[in-house]
């Protein structure tokens, strides 16, 4: 007796449709311009003031969006106190 036969599934007869090329790597020198160490560090100073007026506004925006649409009909209107004493 030889070895065993390995069974096959048997195929459509349709091959897949060739994936499509992928995009060249992108390479830092290609298209970024050098930026000096001042420009980098204002950057870096606007990134930090974006990043600290999105941690302590969203919450206070949010309040205020709350209390400037009032509430839904058949709920109590929202005050400070409520806010505070749930």
């Amino acid at each position: 007796m030889g070895p065993p036969r390995a069974r096959h599934r048997r195929q459509s007869g349709c091959a897949p449709p060739p994936s499509p090329p992928l995009p060249p790597p992108l390479c830092p020198a290609a298209g970024m311009p050098k930026l000096s160490k001042e420009a980098k560090q204002r950057l870096q100073q606007l990134f930090k003031g974006g990043q600290f007026a999105i941690r302590w506004g969203f919450i206070p925006v949010v309040l205020y969006l709350g209390f400037k649409r009032g509430a839904d009909p058949g709920m109590p209107e929202p005050t400070i106190w409520s806010l505070l004493w749930g």
